[in-house]
């Protein structure tokens, strides 16, 4: 740049004028150079920005984070069981009774709050493998057959005798406890499989009004042609 102006300096009046008037062109075209991908930064940044902004484009982004988190929460009920056990595939089965029911009526499962419906199924299953498995680490008949012979043994400590009598008792508890988890497991499946019963039924009222107010006008098509013949 400094070459540039000792030679314009030095140059005679034409020249000079002819040296720079190049230059203020390649400035321009330097400047232009610059200016047209800003400018087309620019407008695309705003057409991103207006298309994000529509209502359409929000309501799907809003759609695809509910469906991310549905997809999740059927993937954290389903770590927990084991695959192929079954609770899992009970689960599994009450999964596809739900994704009948929302695929033909969304709203319905919304409004019966059927997502929170399988997490206290997976709730109860859990509570129930845990009922059963203290009673299976319970002897009922050992338990008894021990008690009955401490209660006749004079050196038993008493101890032992009521430690026998408490476990008995909290078996059957477990026991009570396991059959009421039961049922309401059983509940809850029966809920969903009538839901989506109901859903898949046909709607026999509406058939049979669909035929007769065809059947209507059909006769009305008939008495109308009798009266122009006559």
């Amino acid at each position: 740049m400094r070459s540039l102006t000792i030679y314009v300096a030095r140059s005679s009046p034409p020249r000079m004028f002819a040296v720079v008037g190049v230059a203020a062109v390649s400035a321009g075209l330097v400047a232009t150079g610059l200016l047209v991908p800003l400018a087309l930064l620019g407008a695309s940044l705003f057409l991103l920005a207006f298309v994000a902004s529509s209502p359409a484009v929000r309501a799907g982004a809003a759609a695809r984070r509910v469906e991310r988190a549905r997809e999740a929460r059927r993937r954290a009920r389903e770590r927990q069981f084991a695959p192929g056990s079954p609770a899992h595939d009970g689960l599994i089965g009450l999964t596809r009774l739900l994704d009948e029911i929302t695929a033909h009526d969304p709203w319905c499962a919304e409004r019966m709050e059927l997502e929170d419906l399988l997490d206290r199924h997976v709730a109860l299953t859990i509570a129930h493998e845990q009922s059963l498995h203290a009673i299976r680490i319970a002897d009922r008949v050992q338990l008894e057959r021990t008690r009955d012979s401490l209660r006749g043994d004079p050196m038993a400590h008493p101890r032992r005798v009521e430690l026998c009598e408490r476990r008995l008792r909290c078996l059957a508890e477990c026991e009570v406890r396991a059959e009421r988890l039961a049922d309401e497991l059983a509940m809850v499946a029966d809920l969903l499989r009538l839901i989506a019963q109901r859903i898949a039924c046909a709607d026999a009222a509406l058939l049979d009004d669909t035929i007769d107010r065809r059947l209507a006008q059909l006769d009305d098509e008939d008495l109308a042609h009798r009266e122009l013949v006559d």
